[in-house]
């Protein structure tokens, strides 16, 4: 049975050796009636009533680590941008390889940052197998089992020890039922807890073929945080610190996109994720007169079509759309002040900017944490900011004022034509 347990602590680390042979042993014990013969082996046989519930909980574990698997080949699937290392290159099946290969969505930053959230979750799950032994051992009611309870808690975890664990498969099972329920609705998050209930049912290629394609037909972008934002709607009470985290970790770089969008009216969207995109840079606008050697070109940034969009942002679309573009035209007119006024300084002298605060600080903090003594130190840091770009403003109107005077006591001011050309 200690063998057993060893075996079974592989299998819930995703370790694909052990999860086949555990695939292979509960496909034995659930077929072959029980045998009553072995009543002198003092801890399986007593404690399970037949070979075919021996079987049922390998199998139930055998699914949770091939869930872990499943789960760790997700996260790589979508953090390493080298198909070549991906799961599709794994499987034996080399035409379905070159079939996935070609059809392989690209890969979106939301996508990446939900793939590392959940690499997260898993990191925790290891940690959280580590202490089993420790925790059962603890929990044992006997008087004399304190002292070794003692020392099990202090030595180091379980998966550190190569020795085989002292431990029971029932009790390993029990104290592994909450890690294993969190894995399953992490799989249900990430489409592949019907997966590895087939595992006593479908060969191991097989599941990766089947996996492989569940990853490039995940959702993407805008569709993966509305589907997330929905699933946490509903969430279960048990499940929704899991995904709340998995949530804000997805949303973080479409925040940026909209930080840099509203803030600075630049765009930096290597996966056409959001919904305004670079339409590249177009020529100097032609009914612009000659007198004036600042090049006033158009807006380069424009509405994508056909992108989707986070349902909890539909109803702001307009807004966020028009205070990028609304700035950028005031970013030209203050280019052409500028120019005129004086040449000591640049636009980014005179906007408010959200990378002009620290990155550090608790202005920069997401607007979905609230806190009632971060927000009064973020008002009183940007009234404090807007305070200093007032007074830059104020120094560059006067400039401006005493330039035009200057101008227009010896010549007329060149101007700028009707962009319609009226």
């Amino acid at each position: 049975e200690a063998s057993l347990v060893r075996l079974v602590m592989n299998a819930l680390q995703g370790v694909k050796s052990s999860l086949i042979s555990i695939q292979k042993l509960s496909a034995v014990f659930c077929s072959n009636p029980a045998d009553r013969t072995f009543h002198c082996i003092p801890s399986v046989w007593k404690r399970a009533s037949s070979t075919h519930s021996l079987g049922n909980v390998l199998k139930s574990m055998g699914c949770a680590g091939l869930l872990v698997f499943l789960l760790c080949e997700f996260v790589d699937y979508f953090t390493n941008m080298n198909l070549e290392y991906s799961l599709i290159r794994k499987s034996e099946n080399h035409q379905k390889d070159q079939m996935a290969e070609e059809k392989c969505a690209p890969k979106t930053l939301v996508n990446q940052a939900f793939a590392v959230a959940v690499g997260k979750v898993l990191e925790g799950y290891i940690c959280a197998l580590d202490t089993v032994y420790a925790s059962a051992v603890l929990r044992r009611p006997s008087s004399s089992d304190v002292e070794l309870s003692l020392h099990a808690s202090s030595e180091s975890g379980c998966l550190k020890s190569v020795v085989h664990s002292e431990i029971t498969l029932l009790e390993f099972y029990l104290h592994t039922k909450e890690l294993r329920t969190q894995i399953e609705a992490l799989g249900n998050i990430c489409n592949l807890h019907k997966l590895a209930l087939s595992l006593s049912d479908t060969s191991f290629d097989d599941l990766i073929a089947d996996a492989t394609y569940e990853f490039r037909n995940f959702y993407r972008g805008g569709d993966l945080l509305t589907f997330l934002y929905a699933q946490l709607n509903v969430a279960d009470p048990a499940h929704c610190n899991l995904l709340k985290f998995l949530f804000l970790q997805s949303f973080e770089p479409y925040c940026g996109f909209i930080r840099s969008w509203i803030f600075k009216a630049e765009i930096n969207d290597p996966y056409k994720e959001f919904i305004v995109g670079d339409v590249g840079h177009l020529p100097p606008n032609p009914h612009i007169k000659a007198g004036i050697s600042v090049d006033f070109q158009a807006a380069s940034c424009r509405e994508r079509v056909g992108v989707a969009v986070p349902c909890f942002l539909r109803d702001s679309l307009v807004p966020l759309v028009r205070a990028g573009q609304q700035l950028q035209v005031l970013l030209k007119l203050l280019e052409l002040c500028i120019h005129v006024a004086t040449r000591d300084h640049s636009s980014q002298d005179f906007l408010p900017c959200w990378s002009g605060f620290s990155n550090n600080g608790s202005s920069y903090l997401s607007p979905l944490t609230f806190s009632r003594d971060d927000i009064e130190a973020m008002v009183l840091a940007r009234d404090n900011y807007y305070k200093r770009m007032n007074e830059k403003l104020k120094s560059l109107f006067s400039n401006l004022e005493i330039r035009y005077q200057q101008v227009a006591t010896h010549a007329p001011l060149p101007f700028v034509g009707d962009v319609g050309g009226n």
